[in-house]
């Protein structure tokens, strides 16, 4: 779901509303002259431009080149929406849903967004269709979900249309059919979508509606994993470790686990302290084997709190490799603001 609002992204759209007032205002906010862009926005609100006066209220939401101000936000918000300007009525179900500066009020919310829906806004079809999956303050309806979804899609939503791979895929509100969600994972890939990239490499990995390459696994694994999901990352290193799809390379392993572990994967985080422990691709460490075990458990891996009881038998590790392992643990959980 899309919880941010939208400031820039939607200013090209609207430039035929003074094109030149609009490009320099843009150009200010992005060169940070955040002040002076909020006058110049604000001045071109005053007389009337509805992109420019979503972008004052959005402004006074965030606190942007101005102090912070909930009512005058809502108020810029308002008035941009009744002038029909798409993103207000987006970023006014945004504020309503997250409660920013506001109590959650996820009728309010719903409002904004079939607003935004009737004047073809892709944004609000994508969140009030996640709304609907979820039974998020309205009652569950997978089949308006996949309309709304769809219509995004066409839009240009990427993450849309990898939302309905993930409904055909899992069989929810519609009959599970992988090729289907195999066609709708890679219209979403086509804009390099990490989830999408993922999934695609997960269903030729288990040959789901498709025939198992362990090499076309490895390619999507690889793409997902440089743009930056975590749990390709883990899987990319998996891949290397068993030497499946990819030649096998133990440090190639250990680095892709690692970015996995760190950027919060449960599965990196266990693999990554079993690698240390082992000494596989690095050298053998195991407090900080102990370590990441410790995190994984912590994070909800199925098996890591039952490989926590055995390494602390006193058997299996010296008590002070223990001792240095949970330190290690606290400063590897403040370090990458690992929240459980």
């Amino acid at each position: 779901m899309l919880l941010w609002l939208l400031l820039l992204p939607f200013m090209a759209a609207a430039a035929d509303m003074d094109p030149q007032g609009i490009e320099r205002a843009t150009a200010m906010y992005r060169a940070g002259q955040k002040q002076q862009a909020f006058e110049l926005f604000r001045q071109m609100a005053e007389q009337g431009n509805a992109a420019a006066q979503s972008q004052v209220g959005t402004m006074y939401i965030y606190g942007l080149g101005t102090e912070r101000n909930t009512r005058e936000g809502l108020r810029w918000l308002e008035l941009s929406a009744q002038n029909k300007f798409p993103s207000a009525y987006y970023n006014l179900g945004v504020i309503y849903q997250s409660g920013i500066g506001v109590p959650v009020d996820t009728a309010q919310a719903i409002r904004w967004y079939q607003a935004g829906i009737a004047v073809d806004n892709a944004d609000s079809m994508y969140n009030l269709a996640s709304m609907l999956v979820a039974g998020e303050g309205v009652k569950q309806d997978y089949q308006r979900a996949l309309e709304l979804f769809t219509r995004a899609a066409a839009l240009g939503t990427a993450h849309a249309a990898y939302n309905i791979g993930t409904m055909y895929f899992g069989g929810t509100g519609v009959k599970q059919d992988y090729q289907q969600a195999m066609r709708w994972f890679m219209r979403a890939a086509q804009k390099q979508v990490p989830e999408s990239l993922f999934s695609i490499g997960y269903m030729y990995e288990h040959g789901l509606g498709v025939q198992k390459d362990m090499e076309k696994t490895a390619q999507y694994y690889q793409s997902a994993a440089q743009a930056g999901f975590p749990a390709a990352q883990t899987a990319l290193g998996y891949l290397y470790y068993t030497g499946a799809g990819v030649t096998r390379d133990a440090k190639q392993a250990l680095q892709w686990t690692r970015l996995g572990a760190e950027h919060g994967d449960a599965q990196g985080q266990y693999n990554l302290g079993n690698m240390l422990l082992r000494g596989e691709g690095a050298l053998q460490y195991p407090a900080l084997g102990y370590a990441w075990i410790y995190i994984a458990a912590k994070n909800g891996h199925p098996g890591a709190a039952a490989d926590l009881k055995k390494l602390e038998d006193g058997k299996t590790l010296a008590p002070e490799a223990v001792t240095e392992g949970r330190q290690l643990a606290q400063g590897l959980i403040e370090k990458n603001r690992f929240r459980f």
